[in-house]
């Protein structure tokens, strides 16, 4: 297996984007791997939302619009009223 030289600085940014519990010992490999599949999850549910959303948007010229209730009208001495 290959092996890589690896920055201090590259690491501390591995290890602070991977959010460890307190008191949790994370191996660089563990860390890199929280961080890069937290990555890959929320690329995922982006995409996720974006097709729900891109269909939601076709959807929506079929969508009928709520029409107003009709409310019958009585003629009451010679003036329309609105019955209740």
């Amino acid at each position: 297996m290959p092996q890589f030289n690896v920055d201090e600085d590259l690491a501390a940014l591995v290890e602070k984007l991977a959010k460890p519990r307190p008191f949790e010992k994370l191996t660089f490999n563990a860390a890199l791997r929280r961080v890069l599949l937290g990555r890959l999850r929320f690329q995922t549910k982006m995409a996720n939302w974006m097709n729900l959303r891109s269909y939601s948007q076709s959807l929506w010229p079929y969508v009928k619009m709520p029409r107003k209730k009709h409310r019958p009208r009585a003629l009451v001495s010679g003036r329309q009223t609105c019955l209740s």
